[in-house]
């Protein structure tokens, strides 16, 4: 996975003063859902763990789309002409 903050995206951004509003859902909630939408992939590529399996790897950040963690850390970091709420 490409780090955003290393991405074409984040420096089209800046340079033509776009606004972006960056929305992170509950860890939780992220991580419920993330096994669902894992238990029905096709018979290759589902999850057949348990959820506490799951959990372990998300907690750990070793599941096929990356971190949640490390996606959080880059999406936080306050750019210049950020306006934080």
């Amino acid at each position: 996975m490409k780090r955003l903050e290393d991405s074409i995206l984040v420096r089209r951004l800046h340079l033509h003063n776009l606004i972006v509003v960056y929305v992170c859902r509950n860890p939780r909630d992220a991580c419920v859902s993330y096994y669902h939408h894992q238990r029905l992939w096709d018979e290759g590529y589902r999850f057949k763990g348990s959820f506490e399996d799951f959990a372990k790897l998300f907690r750990k950040g070793i599941l096929s789309y990356g971190s949640y963690w490390s996606h959080l850390k880059v999406g936080l970091i306050p750019h210049a002409n950020c306006i934080e709420s």
